[in-house]
């Protein structure tokens, strides 16, 4: 067993790109050296499972076939579950190629360590930031990146600490059933004392197309920042005076809710306790919410 596993999260709700998973797989299983696999499967046709039997029989690749309708937020965690004890979870969107860069895994793992991150980042092309983080993308071109209050990237390649799950009884948050996921991603990692990173696309640049290959946020049609998954409406769990008093700040970047700057000081959380009472239980599902094991899946060794 390897530090690290390493979870390939492909969808077929919209799109059948099995002959390009297939390809993409293949490319990152030049550096399994660094890392255990794990393919995330949700809602393949079975033409998809017998071709992924077919082809990666005996790589010892483990695939878990998930049947239900999920964010990929939930199927990403139920493969880490499934798999308890790595260092680290690295999640991987499916579009996301290795463009031949060398080292790729141990240079985020460094990154992680000796900047005390709960989560690094890799620039990835065409889509690491929102439109209006443009300031950032320079940055990050340049130098290692330790994010601020308020500040994120879009999760397409990301390692997550395994100590979250001590914290969180997860990794991703959860509650989302759109996009605005990456926006919580600083409050996470600051209510346990941790850093939000991103490696300097000087050393890292992976690949990723201009559009989602699988198509965004597939699993609904409710998308946007106010929708969440079977909890309701952001607005009653999220964008609270409570949530507020603890320093926490939500889709910053269209101004849904800032945090309070006076709460933190050289961009660290006065009372990381506070934060982490709240983060847990709002942007976290809980037990009598969700079940993780009562998911419809299939894992596979191959």
């Amino acid at each position: 067993m390897k530090d690290i596993l390493f979870v390939y999260n492909l969808c077929g709700l919209a799109n059948d790109n099995t002959d390009k998973w297939i390809e993409i797989i293949d490319k990152w299983l030049e550096y399994r050296k660094d890392f255990d696999i794990a393919v995330s499967a949700c809602n393949v046709s079975d033409k998809c499972k017998t071709k992924f039997t077919e082809h990666f029989k005996g790589k010892d690749i483990k695939i878990n076939y998930i049947e239900d309708k999920l964010p990929v937020n939930i199927t990403f965690n139920l493969n880490c579950k499934l798999n308890p004890g790595y260092k680290y979870y690295l999640y991987c969107s499916s579009d996301v190629e290795p463009n031949n860069q060398k080292n790729i895994i141990n240079k985020m793992v460094d990154f992680h360590k000796s900047n005390n991150n709960g989560i690094t980042g890799a620039y990835v092309l065409h889509d690491s930031f929102h439109s209006k983080y443009n300031y950032i993308r320079d940055i990050v071109r340049k130098n290692h990146y330790t994010f601020k209050p308020g500040e994120s990237f879009n999760c397409h390649f990301a390692l997550y600490d395994g100590e979250l799950i001590k914290y969180y009884n997860s990794f991703m948050p959860d509650v989302f059933e759109s996009f605005a996921t990456e926006s919580v991603f600083y409050y996470v990692c600051a209510a346990i004392n941790k850093n939000l990173g991103m490696l300097s696309g000087l050393e890292i640049t992976l690949f990723h197309p201009h559009h989602d290959m699988d198509g965004a946020s597939s699993f609904t049609t409710n998308k946007g920042w106010q929708f969440l998954y079977l909890v309701g409406d952001a607005n009653k769990r999220l964008i609270t005076d409570e949530g507020r008093q603890a320093g926490f700040g939500y889709e910053e970047v269209n101004r849904v809710m800032p945090h309070r700057k006076e709460l933190y000081e050289n961009n660290k959380c006065k009372n990381p306790t506070k934060l982490l009472e709240f983060v847990k239980k709002a942007v976290y599902l809980q037990p009598n919410e969700f079940n993780y094991m009562d998911i419809n899946y299939d894992s596979k060794l191959i």
